[in-house]
């Protein structure tokens, strides 16, 4: 399974679960623009955005299985919670809602 579908898979069950407010995938790296590159993105910052119906900042990293995220990763997340947010990495649909639900 690829890490895209497991992606599509959870953004379409937090887009629905009812403690979740608002939820968005989001992209990082380069694009090309007219000859150039233009970086997009805050580098380490979680696939999957979002703000809980109680406010706080959500933002989960998608891996797939066996997979760990990078240390870079890892310091956006620690970041997310040290702040109030909810943040987590998980392999599937029931690993996000576990991170929401916590």
């Amino acid at each position: 399974m690829k890490e895209s579908d497991i992606q599509s898979a959870i953004i379409c069950a937090l887009a629905e679960h009812p403690l979740v407010a608002w939820v968005y995938v989001t992209s990082a790296g380069s694009v090309r623009v007219r000859g150039g590159y233009v970086k997009v993105g805050i580098k380490g910052m979680p696939e999957i955005m979002g703000q809980m119906r109680s406010g706080k900042l959500l933002g989960i990293e998608v891996k797939k299985p066996k997979e760990k995220p990078k240390p870079e990763q890892f310091e956006f997340l620690h970041m997310i919670a040290k702040n109030g947010g909810i943040s987590g990495w998980c392999s599937s649909v029931e690993g996000a809602i576990e991170i929401i639900e916590k």
